[in-house]
C-alpha cells in the first residue's frame, strides 16, 4: 500500500465517523447509551467471525498476543471513557478535549519508541489546535471549568493516542484484520462491563426499527471499517499523522449534521473548519 492510499484510508474513515456521529444522536434518545454500545459491538463481533471466521483464526493463531493487549484496552477505554464524559460536562468540551490526541500522539511514540516529531509539524499541530477550538464551540461556549468529565474527556484522548501508538508496534506481529478483532472484542468486554457497572442492566425494551439500523451501520461501518482502515493505514503511515488526518473528522461531522439534522456552524466553527483543510493540506505536502 502506498501512503497515498494509506491517507486516503483515514479520510474514508472520517466520512465513515463523520456520518455515523450525527444519526447515532437518534439511536442514543431511544436506547440507552450504553445498551446500544452493547449491540453495537455484538453485531461488530458476530459479523467479524461470521464472514472471516476461518482467516481470523488462522492469523490470530501466528500472532503474538501480547502486543494487541494494549491498543486493545487503549481503544476500549477510549470509547467508554469518552462517552461518561458527554454525560458529565459539555459535549463542545468534550470534543475539543479529545482532539488532544493530535498532542499525545507524538509525545508518547517518542517516550515509547524514541519516535521524533519533526520541527515542520509543531507549527501545524498548533495551528490544528487553534481550528478544533473553534470548530468544537469552545470559543463559543468556554470550557465550564475543570471537573470529572473534563478529567475523563482527557483520559479518553490520551488513550485514543495509545491506541495508535501501540497498535502500530502490535501490526509487527499481526494482521490488521487480527488487531481490529482483538479491539473489537476487548472493546465489547468493556462495554459490557461499564454497562452494568453504570446503568446496572441491559435494555433493549426500547429498541425500534430505526434504531436497529443505525446500531448495525455503526456496528458494522464505524466499528469493523473504521478500525480495519486505520490499522491498515498505521501499517503504512505514522501514528501522528494518522492523529492529524483524524482532524478531518469534525469537520466532516459538521457538514453531515448540517444536512441530516439542519446545525448551521458559527463564525467561529466555519473559520475552524478552514483552518483545519488548511492544515490538513499542508501536513500532506511535509515529508514524515
Amino acid at each position: 500500500m502506498t501512503p497515498v492510499r494509506a491517507i486516503l484510508f483515514i479520510i474514508l474513515q472520517s466520512v465513515i465517523y463523520g456520518f455515523g456521529d450525527p444519526i447515532s444522536k437518534y439511536a442514543f434518545e431511544i436506547v440507552p447509551v450504553y445498551s446500544a454500545l452493547v449491540i453495537r459491538y455484538g453485531i461488530a463481533i458476530a459479523v467479524l467471525f461470521l464472514f472471516a471466521g476461518e482467516r481470523i483464526i488462522r492469523d490470530l493463531k501466528g500472532s503474538k498476543i501480547k502486543p494487541l493487549i494494549l491498543p486493545s484496552i487503549s481503544i476500549g477505554i477510549a470509547y467508554v471513557v469518552g462517552n461518561v464524559a458527554i454525560s458529565l460536562t459539555e459535549a463542545t468540551t468534550v470534543a475539543f478535549l479529545r482532539s488532544l490526541a493530535i498532542v499525545f500522539t507524538p509525545v508518547l511514540a517518542f517516550l515509547c519508541y524514541g519516535i521524533s516529531c519533526s520541527w515542520k509539524q509543531i507549527p501545524v499541530l498548533l495551528l490544528m489546535l487553534v481550528g478544533l477550538y473553534l470548530l468544537c464551540g469552545v470559543a463559543d461556549n468556554g470550557i465550564s471549568g475543570v471537573g470529572a468529565g473534563e478529567i475523563l474527556a482527557m483520559i479518553s484522548a490520551l488513550t485514543l493516542a495509545a491506541s495508535l501508538v501501540f497498535g502500530k508496534n502490535a501490526l509487527e506481529s499481526t494482521t490488521p484484520l487480527g488487531l481490529t478483532t482483538v479491539q473489537t472484542v476487548v472493546t465489547g468486554i468493556i462495554t459490557l462491563f461499564a454497562t452494568f457497572l453504570i446503568d446496572g442492566k441491559i435494555d433493549f425494551s426500547t429498541v425500534d426499527g430505526l434504531s436497529l439500523a443505525i446500531l448495525v451501520y455503526i456496528g458494522i461501518a464505524c466499528t469493523i471499517g473504521g478500525y480495519l482502515l486505520q490499522n491498515a493505514a498505521l501499517g503504512v503511515i505514522s501514528a501522528r499523522t494518522i492523529a492529524l488526518l483524524q482532524c478531518s473528522c469534525p469537520v466532516i461531522t459538521a457538514l453531515f449534521s448540517f444536512i441530516l439534522l439542519g446545525e448551521v456552524l458559527s463564525f467561529n466553527g466555519m473559520l475552524g473548519c478552514v483552518i483545519i483543510l488548511i492544515c490538513l493540506l499542508v501536513q500532506n505536502v511535509i515529508k514524515e
